[in-house]
């Protein structure tokens, strides 16, 4: 467990709230169009406050996450480095993650609500029809994928905060010395398939996939271990 998992389960508790509100108020604004909402009475400007709304949301959680990574990086790097020369660049990087996850987020939305809106009407009819009670309504607009994305996003914040600190401690270290991430797994029964082969392997190993280190899928729970160590000692 990493030692900033408080922090973590803090973060991810405020922007899985944020994007739940955010949800609820998505889902009020389609019932206004029917229910099941006719979607080509949808108007763009609907979308386009959706997708506003869930980019701020992600954006303020991210940066947050990505700087208190960086806090975390002197002792276990044992290299200071001022903090705020990382500021532009944790802004710049969390507007671009947000805005790709909520880019992914409304198209996701649209197009599973097109799917469902005719499922309802095959199964439904009359003034009875509500789809509420159809189960991917909920999963879409629901609490438990903004609990998904609050886990993802955090992690990933934590993820470019450590390995941009790491990657400028390396810079001040002496040869042959540098900052070495390591994946760690939860090294449990319930490590996926994915990560299980991931754990322990060193940065310039698991970089092949996941430059960045974790999350390698939505809800990943793995994190990162920094070490200095000699570059001829790198376990490749």
């Amino acid at each position: 467990m990493p030692s900033n998992d408080r922090e973590r389960r803090d973060r991810e508790a405020e922007l899985a709230s944020n994007l739940s509100a955010v949800n609820d108020r998505m889902q009020r604004k389609l019932l206004t169009y029917g229910n099941p909402p006719d979607v080509d009475r949808i108007p763009e400007s609907v979308w386009t406050e959706f997708r506003q709304e869930v980019q701020e949301a992600v954006a303020r959680t991210a940066i947050v996450a990505y700087l208190y990574a960086l806090a975390t990086m002197p002792e276990a790097t044992g290299v200071a480095i001022d903090s705020a020369r990382f500021e532009v660049e944790a802004e710049l990087w969390s507007k671009n993650q947000a805005s790709k996850v909520a880019d992914e987020y409304v198209a996701h939305t649209r197009q599973r609500l097109a799917e469902i809106v005719p499922e309802v009407r095959a199964v439904q009819a009359g003034p009875a029809a509500d789809i509420r009670r159809h189960p991917s309504f909920d999963a879409m607009l629901g609490p438990t994928r903004a609990e998904t994305v609050a886990s993802t996003e955090v992690t990933n914040g934590f993820s470019h905060g450590e390995t941009d600190y790491a990657d400028s401690a390396t810079q001040q270290l002496d040869e042959p010395f540098v900052m070495m991430g390591f994946w760690v797994t939860e090294r449990d029964a319930r490590v996926c398939p994915i990560c299980a082969p991931l754990d322990m392997l060193p940065q310039p190993r698991y970089a092949v996939l996941f430059p960045k280190g974790p999350p390698a899928h939505p809800r990943c729970r793995c994190w990162l271990r920094w070490m200095k160590i000699r570059r001829d000692e790198i376990p490749f």
